[in-house]
């Protein structure tokens, strides 16, 4: 083993990747202060029920998982990263979200707002990290 920009490898196939997805997990939890988490994880059971409830209309035979919430150090911003399965349309279902993210952001705000002083602005993005870490493994196997 040897120490290769903060990343601990080791040559042996399979555990290379489990090294380096433990990095990036323990330097995302590091970068975010306690409220951050609580409020991120608020954000997070919260809008996986508003999701599923109230707009799963926007995405039909589809599964949508609420893969992580990203807090702004103000607590003004929240970064929700969604992982949609099957994933060949997913762009264009980030976008039709995106376009309803004021009504999302309303319903939020009535669920959560006796737990926050203010909602934050709402930004959703599609998280392919299984879709990347499908590659690497197919990578590795061939």
């Amino acid at each position: 083993m040897y120490k290769n920009d903060g990343i601990l490898r080791r040559y042996c196939e399979g555990f290379e990747l489990i090294y380096i997805l433990t990095y990036l997990c323990k330097k995302n939890n590091m970068e975010n202060s306690k409220r951050q988490t609580q409020v991120g994880g608020l954000i997070q059971e919260e809008l996986a029920l508003i999701i599923q409830k109230k707009f799963g209309g926007l995405v039909p035979g589809r599964l949508v998982t609420i893969s992580g919430v990203r807090m702004s150090s103000d607590l003004g911003l929240a970064k929700i990263y969604l992982s949609i399965f099957p994933s060949n349309d997913a762009g264009k279902i980030i976008k039709e979200i995106n376009n309803n993210v004021s009504k999302i952001r309303f319903e939020l705000g009535n669920s959560i707002r006796n737990d926050v002083r203010r909602i934050p602005e709402l930004v959703f993005y599609l998280d392919d990290s299984l879709d990347y870490i499908e590659k690497i493994d197919n990578a590795l196997n061939s």
